[in-house]
């Protein structure tokens, strides 16, 4: 039996750690329909984009997946004890607005070029995905401060949400020794 007592957990804590683990199993389930569909049309996507291409993108979406089923064994481990409380409040918010932004942002395109509003190539999807990329850094900013790393690993939430994954299996560690 373990004689030190276990943390008190606050809310913040456990929704922020729900809200990873439901990121990382939508990374996941994203990732296997992109790779089955991929695998599929296999050899209609080699006739149109090339084999190296194919086999390019085949590797990235392995990787991603391997990180996104290792990240969700991994966040299903911890319960979020060591995260800062504090921090964890922020971060819990700035993650709920980021995945809100990246929705709301996913429908409103597919609405707009399912109704033919406007082409599937317009300049309009760009500044959607940099809207949604400047919610998601600071997500990851306020999430490496809440794990008790600088805020400059937030930097990684340019990589999408696989960043998130990655900050994910960083260790957690306290901001301040006084706090264990």
């Amino acid at each position: 039996m373990n004689s030190a007592p276990s943390p008190e957990l606050t809310t913040s804590q456990v929704k922020l750690m729900r809200m990873l683990r439901l990121i990382a199993v939508y990374t996941t389930v994203v990732t296997l329909i992109r790779f089955s569909k991929i695998l599929s049309n296999f050899s209609t996507l080699v006739d149109l984009k090339g084999y190296e291409e194919i086999v390019e993108t085949i590797i990235l979406l392995t990787v991603a997946l391997l990180l996104s089923i290792v990240s969700t064994i991994i966040l299903c481990k911890r319960n979020g004890s060591n995260l800062h409380p504090d921090h964890a409040q922020k971060a819990l918010d700035r993650v709920t607005n980021a995945v809100i932004v990246h929705i709301s942002t996913r429908l409103l395109s597919d609405l707009l070029v399912h109704s033919e509003v406007i082409p599937s190539s317009n300049a309009y999807f760009t500044v959607l995905g940099l809207i949604w990329a400047v919610f998601w850094i600071l997500a990851c900013c306020s999430l490496a401060k809440a794990k008790g790393y600088h805020p400059i690993w937030g930097v990684v939430g340019i990589f999408n949400l696989s960043s998130t994954l990655l900050l994910s299996l960083l260790p957690d560690r306290r901001l301040n020794s006084a706090d264990s």
